[in-house]
């Protein structure tokens, strides 16, 4: 295969890597409130999340969020896929998507625009789950969305909803012999256990806070001060 006009070869990986690692630097709940003339990290949990925007400012604002978050995983998946794959002779592309797939969390979750405090990464491995197995994270996006309608704590639905198809999935790579796929899956699922741990305590505690998704919304108060520039 060929990039600009020669083969594909290791610095264009490093170079391709670097830029999806970066790009996650982005965080689409900050930018979506700094339009809307809020700080999403003043409201609610404080957390620039598509879960915080659907509790603090409202459910299509949030879907917007989910959305922006979730091609985010994809699209660089999708291009791991295709880039990083055979021309690199790593055994199969899928190795390429869960490599990227990986960049991306990591720079969603310690985005150097923001001093390295980001995002948990849900919606994000969600769209990369949808690029390994498509009907898989559909379903189990379904599935998120039941849990959290049934049980109000987004929590809980999140883990179960990004669990199922990361650890299904890296078990497939195990199988296949892909064991740096499998590792990345797993890394991927362990940074957003790690992210979610003060949610762990406070659902252990009984304190999780609830959501509900369809409830009103208090509008929240604007704070052009601290929209102005990122942190």
């Amino acid at each position: 295969m060929e990039f600009n006009g020669r083969p594909f070869d290791c610095f264009d990986v490093y170079r391709f890597y670097r830029h999806i690692l970066f790009g996650g630097k982005r965080n689409n709940a900050i930018i979506i409130c700094r339009l809307l003339g809020y700080d999403i990290r003043s409201l609610g949990s404080g957390n620039p999340g598509a879960m915080n925007m659907v509790r603090s400012v409202g459910l299509w604002w949030g879907a917007l969020t989910l959305l922006m978050d979730a091609l985010k995983g994809a699209l660089p998946a999708l291009a791991g896929w295709y880039f990083l794959g055979t021309p690199l002779s790593f055994e199969g592309s899928r190795i390429g998507a869960c490599l990227c797939g990986l960049a991306v969390i990591i720079g969603h979750i310690f985005p150097v625009y923001y001093k390295f405090k980001g995002g948990k990464g849900v919606a994000s491995a969600l769209g990369i789950s949808i690029v390994l197995n498509p009907l898989l994270g559909v379903l189990s996006f379904l599935l998120l969305l039941l849990i959290i309608i049934i049980t109000k704590i987004g929590f809980i639905g999140s883990f179960i909803g990004v669990g199922i198809p990361l650890i299904v999935e890296s078990v497939r790579e195990f199988a296949a012999g892909d064991i740096i796929g499998g590792l990345a899956l797993l890394a991927i699922f362990a940074a957003i256990i790690a992210m979610h741990r003060g949610n762990i305590e406070r659902l252990i505690e009984g304190r999780e806070n609830k959501i509900n998704l369809f409830g009103k919304k208090d509008k929240p108060k604007k704070n052009n001060d601290k929209c102005a520039k990122p942190a």
